[in-house]
Formats: C-alpha cells, structure tokens, sequence
C-alpha cells in the first residue's frame, strides 16, 4: 500500500511537470527531474507487479499445501488422527482452552 501511495505521488509529480511543459515554462533541469522521476516511476510499478505476483504464489502454495494434506489424510487414516489435533481446519484465532 506503501509502494501505491509512493507510486501515486510520482505520477501526480509527473503530470505537474508536462503542465509546466505544455506552459512553456520549461527548463533543462526540469528535464532531468523528469527524467528521474520517469526511472522512479517504473521501478515502483516493478516493485508493485512482485508484490503481486509474491501474494498469488502464497495463496497458491497455501492451496496446495491444505489439498496435499487432505490427499495425505485420506490415503493414510491412522495418522489421521494424531495430525488433526496439530491442524486447525478453520482459519481465524485458535481457543484458549
């Protein structure tokens, strides 16, 4: 959220300084500023598509991860027992008891 909040301030940066060029109050160092500001912009969006593609593979590997361990438990039912007392099937906080 960080990294979009980061990434909308570069933007809105960005569209302030071609207004400046449109206006004709353009200088060589805005150039470079914008230049940078181009660089920054494009290494945030990359930073942004890993963040993404981090979380679908955790939910992937989480998926997967529940149905090998159901397929474990169906295939071998005398462990079953002692597993299920370790895993909890519902997600959330587990009981004080």
């Amino acid at each position: 959220q960080s990294v979009q909040y980061e990434l909308n301030t570069v933007n809105e940066q960005i569209t302030a300084l071609t207004s400046l060029k449109s206006t004709g109050l353009w200088r060589s160092d805005n150039c470079k500023e914008l230049n940078g500001l181009i660089k920054t912009q494009s290494k945030l969006k990359c930073a942004i598509n890993r963040l993404k593609t981090n979380q679908a593979a955790q939910c992937r590997m989480r998926k997967n991860r529940r149905l090998r361990m159901t397929r474990l438990l169906d295939n071998h039912p005398e462990i079953a027992e002692e597993i299920s007392s370790i895993i909890r099937h519902t997600s959330g906080k587990p009981s004080l008891e």
